[in-house]
C-alpha cells in the first residue's frame, strides 16, 4: 500500500505540473474578443494527450500487468526461438560430422581402388628369374674361356704381371670343378670368389692410372669371372678334366 500511496503521490505531483500552466492560462486569457464573445477556458497548445496513458490509477495498474503477461509471453517466445535455433544448429554440427566422416572413408576408397588398378603385380618364378637374370653379370663367352684348353683370354690391365698369381689360381680352380665341388656355397666357389676380390682391390688402386672405360672393362670381367664360379662345370669342363 505504501507503493500504491508513493505512485499516487507521484502522479498527483505530475499532474499538477502540467495542469499548473494550463491554470495559468486560463487566468490569462483574454475575456472578450472584438466581436464580444469570450472562450470559456483557453487550452495552450502543449502537445500533452491521454490517449496513450491511464486516465486512472486502476487503469493504470491494469495497463501494468497487461505489460507484465505481454513481456512474459515474449520472453517464452524469444526463449522457444532459441531453443529451436540450438536444435537446428546442433542438427546441422551433427550432419557435418557424418559428411566429414563419409568423405574421408571415400577419399580413403578412392586411394585405395587406385593402388590396386597401377599397384605392380607380384611376379612369378619365370618373372623373378628373368629379373634376375637381366641383373646378373654375363658368363664368360667362349671367346674369353676355352674350357677345352683351359684358357682365360684375360683384357687389359688384367693381364699384367701384377694380377699373375691371382689369375693362374683361378685358372686352376675353375678347370678343377667338379659337380660335387662346383656352384654357389661350395669351396670351389668361395676360393675363387676371394682371388677375384683381391684383383678388384689391386685394380682399385691403380685406378687413376686406367682409362675409364678400360676400367669399366676389367671391372665387369671379374663380375663375369666370379659369376661363372656359381654354376656347375658343363660337359667339355668335365671332359677336360677328365683328360
Amino acid at each position: 500500500m505504501s507503493l500504491l500511496k508513493h505512485t499516487c503521490t507521484v502522479g498527483l505531483l505530475v499532474a499538477t505540473a502540467w495542469t499548473a500552466p494550463a491554470l495559468l492560462a486560463q487566468d490569462a486569457a483574454p475575456q472578450s474578443s472584438s466581436d464580444g464573445y469570450a472562450p470559456a477556458i483557453a487550452y495552450p497548445d502543449n502537445g500533452f494527450t491521454w490517449l496513450h496513458h491511464a486516465s486512472t490509477v486502476d487503469e493504470g495498474r491494469l495497463r501494468g500487468a497487461a505489460a507484465l503477461v505481454e513481456s512474459a509471453g515474449k520472453s517464452n517466445y524469444y526463449n522457444s526461438l532459441a531453443a529451436v535455433n540450438f536444435q537446428e544448429a546442433y542438427r546441422r554440427a551433427i550432419d557435418n560430422t557424418v559428411r566429414r566422416t563419409e568423405a574421408y572413408y571415400a577419399r580413403r576408397d578412392l586411394w585405395s581402388d587406385y593402388q590396386e588398378r597401377y599397384r605392380r603385380k607380384p611376379l612369378d618364378m619365370s618373372g623373378y628369374q628373368k629379373l634376375a637374370a637381366a641383373r646378373s653379370p654375363e658368363r664368360l663367352t667362349v671367346d674369353e674361356y676355352d674350357a677345352e684348353s683351359g684358357a682365360i683370354r684375360w683384357p687389359f690391365p688384367l693381364d699384367g704381371a701384377v694380377f699373375g698369381e691371382h689369375r693362374e689360381t683361378i685358372l686352376k680352380l675353375l678347370n678343377d670343378r667338379s659337380v660335387e665341388n662346383s656352384g654357389w656355397g661350395s669351396r670351389n666357389y668361395e676360393m675363387i670368389r676371394r682371388e677375384v676380390s683381391e684383383m678388384k682391390e689391386i685394380l682399385e688402386a691403380g685406378r687413376d692410372s686406367i682409362e675409364l672405360n678400360l676400367y669399366i672393362n676389367a671391372l665387369e670381367f671379374l663380375e663375369s669371372v666370379e659369376w661363372e664360379a656359381r654354376f656347375a662345370p658343363g660337359t667339355r669342363v668335365l671332359t677336360a678334366a677328365q683328360n
